[in-house]
């Protein structure tokens, strides 16, 4: 993907010495003159700019994430991936549906169809070579977010001066939302990096009416859409991005119907599969949100929604500069860039506005045009401090822009950082009293972090998982849609567990977000009776996730003959 963003037609654009004759402008919105880029501090400024990032990665491996834990997702991102790379060790050519289906029962963890696989499948290609660690997908996403920063800078390079298309592009790496999904496996910056890969091209494209850059674009949509359903913000992202540059002639090309026909090849297959299997699902999620929420489609405040959560994105210093850079956006010196940005902005809003489901994360992809928005303000307040004091404020943009970097940071490196460790220790304690064959019985909310854990760690793969929320109770994404219990007594409870024949039983207690009724009831069951369920280890949870109350991992062993003597002593009481 990165040679995607390494072209040779824009290399001169971005190497061009500053005394060459800018490019005459084809677009409505590139009527101003380019920027004169001779500043004498712009090699020392650069460097500035680039030391400002070096924070960003430092915090990474100081304060690293521990266990794959991202609400209930980044689990299963992993699991998942580890998935692709166990097919294609196994290379199960005569029946994949049947080896993914019995890979479920054996590890009932995974995002199948949940979300398209082009992550879990290119993540776990790389699997192959390095190993089931999360790193693996960790560093991966990183490398999408350095991918999605440099065609960011690519865009503004062409319409920016070097030190504004930088600061742009730092400061879009400091904000706090891009900095939290940068860190953890989520599929949100994946997409974001291949939707900025689509755009980038198509701007080119559009300017320069290449044709292999528009394949690339299609390309690109294509792959963003087989990563997350999100990658839809590109359509009318796309199609405002012509309008804006007054190039909406040039769709009737013969080229747009063959390149958007190749996104629809490259689409239709993995979309047909996952219409027929969980198409259902993702219709309510649009319409009416499976996450708890009283959401509903047009809901009333969503057209306000996301204007206001930018703070919660940006930071606060960002935002700042975002509203004096929406005074300033329209003036001559920036209208070269307004088009393409003002088609992010937009495109992403009308996407997601509609849907029920409303959360700041998903409006992440306006993000470069935010911090674009950001820069606006900070060169618009360099000029107005410079017009004030002129002597005295002669470093104006490299003074705002330090403000912005440094605020901006501050809030990243201020927010709550995702940490969760027990569960590999858990993983542990089950693999020392098990054997070959065995099945463990899970209850818990992170059971997909428990269960990475234990395939990473069992070099033989041959331990089963049996989930709870699948045996006794099951329900729809979070425990307040479409609960269903399936037992009620002690004795059904037992009868339950003793069916799956586990050799031990881990779960978390208390539970760590409220309590389900039936699974607080089989923890207060198992723990009364240590001679059908031995303890082996309390592990206390540490964890900085947002409402989780203290918790620790109960493993208990389970000796089979005495459960099923207790079982039928209940089944002959009156």
């Amino acid at each position: 993907m990165s040679e995607v963003c390494e072209q040779p037609e824009v290399v001169s654009v971005e190497t061009r010495h500053a005394t060459e004759k800018p490019v005459e402008s084809i677009n409505s919105f590139d009527a101003a003159p380019q920027i004169d880029h001779r500043d004498r501090a712009a090699k020392p400024f650069r460097r500035f700019l680039l030391l400002a990032a070096v924070p960003v990665l430092l915090h990474l491996v100081v304060q690293a994430p521990a266990e794959p834990v991202f609400n209930g997702d980044s689990n299963r991102h992993t699991m998942t991936s580890v998935f692709f790379r166990d097919l294609l060790i196994d290379m199960p050519l005569s029946d994949p549906k049947r080896y993914a289906e019995a890979y479920y029962e054996q590890y009932p963890a995974l995002g199948l169809l949940v979300w398209p696989p082009l992550f879990h499948g290119a993540v776990g290609v790389l699997m192959t070579i390095f190993g089931t660690s999360v790193w693996v997908p960790r560093c991966f996403v990183f490398a999408c977010f350095a991918l999605a920063a440099a065609c960011l800078y690519r865009i503004c390079r062409r319409r920016m001066s070097v030190e504004q298309s930088e600061l742009t592009a730092v400061t879009f790496a400091v904000m706090p939302m891009v900095f939290l999904y940068s860190r953890h496996v989520m599929l949100e910056m994946p997409t974001l990096a291949l939707c900025m890969v689509s755009i980038e091209r198509f701007d080119l494209w559009l300017r320069e009416q290449r044709t292999r850059n528009l394949y690339f674009a299609a390309v690109a949509a294509s792959l963003g859409a087989l990563t997350r359903f999100d990658a839809a913000m590109l359509l009318p992202t796309l199609l405002l991005m012509a309008i804006f540059a007054g190039r909406w002639k040039t769709l009737v090309n013969k080229h747009v119907p063959i390149a958007a026909a190749v996104a629809i090849v490259l689409l239709a297959p993995t979309y047909y599969v996952i219409w027929k299997e969980m198409g259902d699902l993702h219709l309510r999620q649009a319409a009416e949100s499976v996450t708890g929420s009283k959401s509903q489609m047009l809901a009333p405040g969503a057209l306000s929604f996301y204007p206001a959560a930018i703070p919660i994105q940006a930071g606060w210093v960002a935002t700042m500069f975002v509203v004096i850079g929406l005074l300033f956006c329209c003036v001559k010196e920036h209208r070269a860039s307004l088009g393409v940005f003002a088609a992010i902005l937009l495109g992403t809003y009308v996407t997601f506005t509609p849907l029920a489901e409303l959360k700041p994360r998903h409006a992440i992809y306006w993000l470069p045009a935010v911090a674009w928005l950001a820069t606006v303000g900070a060169s618009a307040l360099a000029s107005v401090l410079k017009r004030i004091a002129p002597e005295k404020m002669s470093v104006g943009l490299p003074l705002t822009a330090a403000i912005l970097i440094a605020g901006t940071a501050w809030g990243s490196f201020q927010s709550n950082v995702f940490r969760v460790t027990g569960y590999e220790r858990a993983a542990t304690v089950v693999l020392e009293n098990t054997t070959e064959g065995d099945v463990v019985f899970v209850d818990g909310w992170w059971d997909g972090n428990f269960t990475y854990h234990l395939r990473h760690l069992d070099a033989t793969r041959s331990r089963h998982v049996a989930r709870a929320d699948r045996i006794l109770y099951d329900f729809t994404n979070v425990p307040s849609v479409d609960f269903q219990q399936f037992v009620d007594s002690d004795a059904g409870i037992l009868a339950a567990i003793a069916d799956t024949a586990p050799a031990c039983i881990v779960f978390e207690d208390p539970q760590p977000f409220g309590e389900i009724p039936l699974a607080a009831q089989m923890r207060e069951l198992i723990k009364s009776l240590p001679e059908q369920f031995p303890p082996l280890e309390n592990i206390p949870v540490r964890s900085t996730v947002p409402g989780t109350r203290p918790f620790s991992l109960r493993v208990f062993a389970v000796d089979l003959p005495k459960l099923n003597a207790h079982i039928q002593q209940l089944k002959t009481q009156p």
